[in-house]
C-alpha cells in the first residue's frame, strides 16, 4: 500500500512539473490558443509586428506584459513592474522566500544609446525553467521586470 501511495505521489509531481511556472493564468507550455483564451479578460493577445512568436498582453502601446512562443508553445513571459527600487526589493524578497538564493548577473557598460546598468537575479524553478527579477537603468530611465523562461525546457535548438 505504501508503494502505491509513493508511486501516486511521484506521478502527481511529474504531472505538475509539466508547467513549472505560472503567472496570472498563464503557464509554461501553453499553446497560443490556450494563452489567447486566458488573455480574454486581460486585454487579449496582440502579435508584435515583424517579430514571429512575440505577443503583448493588451494593446502593444500600453502593454506591460510580453509573451514569447516557440513552435506554438509559451516559453517566456516578461512583466514590467511599477514601483521602482521598492518593487524590485519586494519582488526579490518574495522570490528568495519561495526559491532560495538566486544567481546574480550584473551589467555596467556603454552602448550606442549610452550607459546601461542592470542587475538580474535568476532562480531555477525546474530543470530548464527559470524565474527572474531585474532592475535596469538606461537612457530612458529605470525599469523593473519580472520574468519567466522555459527556453531550455521547451524550445528545440537546431
Amino acid at each position: 500500500m505504501k508503494n502505491i501511495a509513493l508511486a501516486l505521489a511521484v506521478l502527481a509531481a511529474a504531472a505538475s512539473s509539466s508547467a513549472a511556472w505560472e503567472y496570472r493564468g498563464f503557464r509554461s507550455g501553453m499553446s497560443i490558443d490556450e494563452a489567447s483564451a486566458a488573455s480574454r479578460t486581460q486585454g487579449g493577445l496582440h502579435p508584435a509586428e515583424g517579430i514571429d512568436g512575440l505577443y503583448s498582453l493588451g494593446p502593444p502601446a500600453t502593454s506591460r506584459t510580453n509573451m514569447s512562443f516557440c513552435q506554438g508553445t509559451l516559453f517566456a513571459l516578461n512583466v514590467s513592474l511599477d514601483g521602482g527600487v521598492n518593487a524590485f526589493a519586494q519582488t526579490t524578497k518574495e522570490l528568495i522566500a519561495t526559491h532560495g538564493n538566486p544567481v546574480a548577473r550584473a551589467i555596467h557598460d556603454y552602448t550606442d544609446s549610452g550607459l546601461l546598468s542592470s542587475v538580474s537575479l535568476d532562480w531555477m524553478i525546474a530543470p530548464g525553467e527559470t524565474t527572474s527579477a531585474s532592475i535596469t537603468d538606461w537612457e530612458r530611465g529605470t525599469t523593473i521586470n519580472r520574468g519567466f523562461s522555459a527556453f531550455d525546457a521547451l524550445c528545440q535548438r537546431n
